[in-house]
């Protein structure tokens, strides 16, 4: 289980209860880079808090082509 909070915000002094819709991203990244690269594994997920209890799964199922 992993918990986002504020302290994840990518623009530092800004809250994540700004935004409406937040895009996480998941990517385990075999060459080490921050950069996707050909054959990573990656999961995605689009957080809208209008339509979220705030609770989410996020399957790493998807390979960068």
């Amino acid at each position: 289980m992993f918990v986002l909070t504020d302290a994840n915000a990518m623009i530092p002094g800004r809250s994540l209860a700004d935004f409406e819709a937040l895009s996480l991203v998941a990517r385990i990244s075999f060459s080490g880079q921050p950069i996707a690269q050909s054959g990573d594994l990656f999961g995605e997920f689009e957080y809208r808090r209008s339509e979220s209890t705030g609770v989410v799964e996020l399957v790493i199922i998807q390979i960068v082509p």
